[in-house]
């Protein structure tokens, strides 16, 4: 009997053939929906206007993978850098541990949550005889191998410097945490899909998984910021000695479980680190079990999200106000609604970028939670005004993603229905994008600052509008090229996805930050209104720029 084919860098899946068997996969069923999946990622190139898609060369699976690891290294670098700073042991791995869990489960949701929950893929293989198991395993492994190469890639430098620093049993456990990390991210986050595709369906369904989705984002962040939340003096009250005295958040600061590894590779047995491995290990497996039980239903239960309703979208007051708003003819306001819609119906693109959105809106919260417990009463609680600014974290995520659609062929009309320039639909598409996702979120930030800054919000939310506008449509100019939504999402995509994640929050913070503590400083009414025009004039000048594009 030949040998089922696999690209190299596949080939030591060989060795888990019988593992395979016995779970009830068809080992060269899996091997042949790897190996095409992979190949069709790795083919799909842009879709021209008239629905074809354009020639580009075949990458190798070893070449996406290569390329995937090395992107996540850069940022793997820059977190490996903080284990420089002076502290103790558990306080790196705290810092550690929150960092990768927040790249890595971001990566993950707005990445990869679109092709895990791609209906489309069992009604073509079950035709042909393939087993729910078996279609659900090749797929997580596929989407499992990008995630592990760029968990690898973001643990690594860390582990170096700390295994350098206190001996080579902390770094082998660092990694091996890092990887039950990631393995836990994975399983959590397909347990709750498992349950609301259960529990849910019809258009129910799509709205609840993107709010689920959002949910999971923000309380599992929270809950590893809890001691900096709870306060400075958290961590120094913890007890490191063998006792049965535990405080009731450490069972939910979910990434400061996987610090438990390295602290007994360093020789700290005691209460809490037996405590944080015990919880690593019991749930991540747990978990990990409960799942594979199931993994042929979660299958079935995609087909949910085939579900279609008949209910017409209506066109609501927010709509109706900002298209007014944001456009100045009919042409650019037919774009517009073009954009809108769009953004409405793409499930995939809730998926990749509301996540992302929903921690550019929490990070900021939780940083101005922390600075206002600290310095009650400072000038630094007027910071808070400035902070919606944070969510030009979200900006390069969402407009790379207007790209894709799960229909690119709808936009070959525009081969043949005449219009000004490919440049004023993506201006139109990028400004229904802002008023739709990140507007909203400014106006809640700049009520919620009311009560510390009084007038001074207003002048503050108007200057921030302008400058997240001005960064949004300058992002969009450099990065979004062609027609929106002409283009299939594929797992090499995914991967430059994560990239683009993990530089956006890291890279992406700098400007706002530095902007937000200028007017806390300042705290002035005319730097509110010289930012103001200075930000309208520039989003002006890019908005004029497309007539003569």
């Amino acid at each position: 009997m030949n040998e089922p084919a696999l690209p190299k860098s596949l080939r030591w899946l060989r060795h888990w053939r019988k593992t395979l068997t016995r779970m009830g996969i068809n080992y060269a069923q899996f091997c042949l929906i790897i190996s095409t999946k992979l190949t069709l990622a790795n083919r799909s190139g842009r879709t021209s206007l008239t629905g074809q898609k354009r020639p580009r060369k075949s990458k190798r699976p070893a070449r996406t993978l290569l390329w995937t690891f090395l992107g996540n290294l850069l940022i793997g670098a820059l977190i490996g850098l903080m284990m420089f700073i002076p502290m103790v042991l558990f306080s790196r791995l705290a810092v550690l541990f929150g960092f990768l869990f927040l790249m890595f489960f971001l990566t993950m949701l707005t990445s990869y949550a679109s092709l895990l929950l791609d209906p489309r893929d069992r009604p073509i293989f079950t035709v042909r005889g393939v087993s729910d198991r078996t279609l659900n395993a090749a797929k997580l492994t596929i989407v499992g191998l990008f995630l592990l190469v760029t968990m690898a890639a973001l643990a690594l430098p860390a582990a170096i410097i700390l295994g350098l620093q206190f001996g080579v049993l902390v770094g082998i456990a660092v990694l091996i945490a890092a990887f039950i990390l990631a393995i836990f991210s994975l399983v959590i986050a397909l347990f709750m899909y498992m349950l609301v595709l259960h529990f849910f369906d019809g258009e129910k369904l799509k709205n609840i998984l993107n709010v689920v989705q959002i949910g999971m984002a923000i309380a599992l962040y929270a809950a590893g910021q809890l001691p900096n939340l709870l306060g400075p003096d958290v961590i120094s009250h913890m007890n490191f000695n063998l006792s049965l005295h535990f405080v009731w958040w450490e069972f939910i600061a979910v990434p400061m479980w996987f610090s438990g590894l390295p602290l007994l590779a360093h020789g700290d047995i005691g209460s809490l680190s037996l405590l944080f491995t015990f919880l690593s290990l019991a749930v991540t497996a747990g978990l990990f079990a409960l799942y594979l039980h199931n993994a042929g239903r979660f299958e079935q239960l995609l087909e949910k999200l085939d579900q279609s309703s008949d209910r017409v979208a209506k066109a609501g007051w927010w709509f109706k106000l900002t298209r007014r708003l944001a456009t100045r003819s009919r042409e650019t306001a037919a774009y517009y609604t073009l954009g809108w819609r769009q953004l409405q119906s793409q499930r995939d693109y809730k998926l990749r970028v509301y996540p992302q959105l929903a921690y550019a809106f929490i990070l900021p919260l939780v940083l101005v939670a922390s600075i206002m417990r600290d310095s009650a009463g400072s000038y630094l609680n007027h910071m808070v005004g400035y902070m919606a600014v944070c969510l030009i974290i979200a900006a390069p995520l969402a407009i790379l993603n207007l790209k894709f659609s799960t229909q690119p062929t709808a936009m070959a009309v525009f081969n043949y229905v005449p219009f000004g320039h490919q440049s004023r639909i993506r201006q139109s598409v990028i400004l229904a994008m802002y008023m739709r996702l990140f507007f909203p979120f400014i106006v809640i930030m700049a009520l919620l600052s009311l009560p510390f800054m009084g007038l001074h919000a207003v002048t503050a939310g108007l200057a921030s509008t302008a400058l997240t506008l001005a960064l949004t449509l300058a992002i969009g100019k450099i990065s979004l090229r062609g027609l929106p939504f002409d283009q299939e999402f594929a797992a090499n995509q995914a991967a430059t996805n994560g990239v683009l994640n993990t530089v956006a929050v890291l890279v992406g913070m700098l400007l706002p930050f530095a902007y937000a503590f200028a007017g806390t400083i300042l705290f002035s009414y005319w730097f509110d209104l010289v930012s103001l025009v200075i930000f309208s004039v520039a989003t002006g000048l890019l908005i004029r720029s497309n007539r003569f594009a």
